[in-house]
């Protein structure tokens, strides 16, 4: 094994040693009840099934740029604490079947509620 070979392993040891440490941070987070809701929260914001279809191309790419960071934070919950992730997906449905249709309230661009 050359140098090249040898230094492109190391960087991919520490890349997967970095997503490793990421991913049992994130289970924690999501082990506790404040941090299911925070990231309930975040999922039903950025509806990551939702359509992003608009007459508006502008609003269209905002909505799929939206989506797409939910569903990477939803791909990443999932992973790092499958039970977690499914226990917080069972709050969602439960607190949007007992909310009515608007579910969590929504923040507008200043940040209120």
């Amino acid at each position: 094994m050359d140098q090249q070979e040898r230094r492109e392993r190391r960087a991919r040891e520490k890349l997967e040693e970095r997503q490793a440490a990421f991913l049992e941070d994130l289970g924690a987070i999501l082990a506790t009840d404040h941090g299911r809701r925070v990231f309930a929260r975040l999922l039903t914001e950025t509806r990551p099934f939702a359509s992003v279809f608009s007459e508006n191309p502008l609003e269209m790419a905002r909505r799929e740029g939206e989506r797409m960071v939910g569903e990477t934070w939803r791909r990443y919950c999932a992973v790092a604490e499958p039970e977690q992730y499914l226990a917080m997906e069972r709050e969602i449905a439960h607190r949007d079947s007992s909310s009515g249709p608007s579910g969590t309230p929504s923040v507008n661009d200043a940040g209120e509620t």
